[in-house]
């Protein structure tokens, strides 16, 4: 399963981490896994096209990508809105191989 961890701060969101593997289908199949991970990379990549690289920081690595926020922008969290939306998009239809969780710290 994809968990999905979206962490807020006065509603704004500070923390966004994606990890595992859907296991919907094998590999090179499985769509839950390749629509997360084109939703995440896009957002991400929007983030750096957008010149926030230095506002945020990343770490990816197999199975697991995080953004971590270092300086509010308000496109920045559209940015970030927009890419959980996303991936809720992908849970309403795939509740059994992703979950979004959203805390407030």
């Amino acid at each position: 399963m994809i968990k999905v961890q979206v962490k807020r701060n006065h509603h704004q969101i500070v923390y966004l981490s994606v990890m595992g593997h859907a296991l919907y289908d094998e590999h090179g199949k499985d769509i839950v896994c390749a629509g997360v991970s084109a939703v995440t990379l896009g957002g991400f990549n929007s983030l750096i096209e957008h010149g926030f690289k230095d506002q945020v920081q990343f770490d990816m690595d197999e199975g697991k990508a995080t953004v971590r926020v270092l300086k509010d922008e308000h496109d920045i969290q559209v940015i970030l809105e927009t890419l959980v939306i996303s991936l809720q998009s992908i849970e309403e239809t795939y509740q059994e191989y992703i979950k979004v969780k959203i805390t407030e710290v």
